[in-house]
């Protein structure tokens, strides 16, 4: 079942999706709601700004690497899990960000490659690795 048919009340309790997952579809949107919901608390809370990390788990992963693509000068570091995708392309705005990338063997919905290839491209752009 899709996100938008889970937003059906009728249908909830068949499926879980994340309610936000409906908002997907506009990243900008999405992003920006994120960013200002970080501000908030960094503003009313005492919070380091130099240990805020960064995480997210498949899509959540992809949004890891989007929103420090965007907003580098936010996150002291990230870590994605088993993103889908990642953008070689944004490497240069992410070369002084410490980044542990998270992927495993086994998993069958998002190819490993994808994360071995980005660990091997970032080595020769110049970007530390343990």
């Amino acid at each position: 079942m899709g996100c938008r048919q889970w937003s059906k009340r009728t249908n909830r309790s068949r499926s879980s999706c994340s309610p936000l997952s409906v908002l997907r579809v506009n990243t900008g949107l999405i992003r920006r709601a994120v960013i200002a919901l970080l501000d908030e608390v960094m503003n009313k809370y005492a919070v380091d700004a130099s240990r805020v990390y960064l995480t997210g788990h498949s899509m959540g992963g992809f949004g890891t690497w989007y929103l420090a693509y965007k907003h580098p000068e936010k996150f002291a570091a990230i870590a994605p899990m088993s993103a889908p995708m990642v953008i070689t392309a944004w490497a240069s705005r992410l070369k002084e960000m410490p980044i542990w990338v998270f992927h495993g063997e086994k998993d069958e919905l998002v190819p490993v490659p994808t994360s071995k290839i980005w660990f091997m491209r970032s080595r020769l752009w110049g970007m530390t690795s343990g």
